[in-house]
C-alpha cells in the first residue's frame, strides 16, 4: 500500500471534523513531512487521553516531524493552529507512505514507528510505537493443523533455546523457535494448545530469546498499515469442540484466540 485510506485505530475524538487537509510523505528514515492546504502557524500533535502535545512549526505550507522527535507510544491526533490560535482538526489528504514499507531498522537500536492514518471520523492521526527489544512478525501460514510464524528480533540476541509463547490468565502454551541469526520461525501444532478452554481474550505471542530472558511481544509494525487486524485475516483451525485462530490485535500484536 502507498497510502492510508481506510479507518485506523480508534475514533479520534467527538464532533465534526473541519475540512482542513494535510498531505503527508514518509521517508524511509521515518521522517514525516506534512503539507497543509491552508495557512497555519503550527501543526500540533496531541496524545490521545493525555495533555501531552508536540508543536511543529509550519514553514510555508510544510511542517516536518523529524526522526529525532520523541513521541510516546499511543495515538496522536493532528490539529492545524492558525495565527489566531483557534485549532482545527486536520483531515488526511494524499498520503505517500511507501517509504515505510519494508523498513530495516538498526538491529541494535530501539524500533520507533509512526504511521499516519484516517480515523473512523476521517481525521488525521498518527499511530506510534516505541519498542526495545522488538520482535517483528513476518509471514504467517496456517495449514494442516499447524500455524507457522516467521519474524525477526531487534534489540536483543536470539539463542538456540528461544521459544514462542502464548499466555492468558487461563492457559499457557509454547513451542520451540528455530533460529537463523536474528530471524526466527516457530510452528504451533493444535495438539500443543489446550482444547478444553474457551477464551474470549486473545493470547498475545511473546518471543523468549533465551531461557533467562523476558518474552518480547511479537507485532507487525514495519510497514504502512496502521491496523493489521482488518487486513491480515487467517483461517481458523479445529481444536476439539473449539476453534483456534491467529490474528492481530488493535495494537498490531500477534495473538492466538480460542473460541
Amino acid at each position: 500500500m502507498d497510502a492510508v485510506t481506510g479507518p485506523g485505530p480508534g475514533g479520534g475524538g467527538k464532533g465534526a471534523v473541519a475540512e482542513r487537509r494535510a498531505d503527508c510523505v514518509a521517508s524511509a528514515s521515518g521522517e514525516l513531512r506534512f503539507t497543509l492546504g491552508d495557512p497555519a502557524a503550527a501543526l500540533v500533535l496531541r496524545l490521545r487521553g493525555s495533555g501531552t502535545e508536540v508543536r511543529l512549526p509550519v514553514s510555508g505550507p510544510t511542517a516536518v516531524l523529524p526522526v529525532t522527535a520523541a513521541l510516546a507510544e499511543g495515538r496522536w491526533d493532528a490539529y492545524a493552529e492558525p495565527a489566531d490560535g483557534v485549532r482545527e482538526r486536520l483531515t488526511p489528504g494524499l498520503c505517500d507512505l511507501r517509504g515505510l514499507v519494508d523498513r530495516v531498522p538498526d538491529p541494535d537500536a530501539p524500533v520507533t514507528v509512526r504511521i499516519p492514518y484516517a480515523t473512523t471520523r476521517s481525521a488525521l492521526s498518527l499511530a506510534v510505537w516505541h519498542r526495545s527489544p522488538h520482535a517483528e512478525a513476518g509471514e504467517v501460514t496456517v495449514q494442516g493443523g499447524r500455524i507457522t510464524v516467521a519474524g525477526r528480533l531487534y534489540g536483543a540476541r536470539l539463542s538456540a533455546s528461544a521459544t514462542l509463547e502464548a499466555r492468558t490468565d487461563t492457559w499457557y502454551a509454547l513451542c520451540p523457535a528455530y533460529v537463523n541469526g536474528t530471524c526466527f520461525t516457530a510452528t504451533w501444532h493444535t495438539s500443543a494448545v489446550p482444547a478444553a478452554v474457551s477464551e474470549t481474550l486473545p493470547a498475545t505471542l511473546g518471543l523468549r530469546p533465551a531461557p533467562d530472558a523476558e518474552p518480547v511481544r511479537v507485532a507487525r509494525l514495519l510497514d504502512d498499515i496502521a491496523r493489521k487486524e482488518q487486513v491480515f485475516v487467517y483461517p481458523a483451525l479445529p481444536l476439539g469442540p473449539s476453534r483456534l485462530r491467529i490474528g492481530y490485535t488493535p495494537a498490531n500484536e500477534l495473538a492466538l484466540r480460542i473460541t
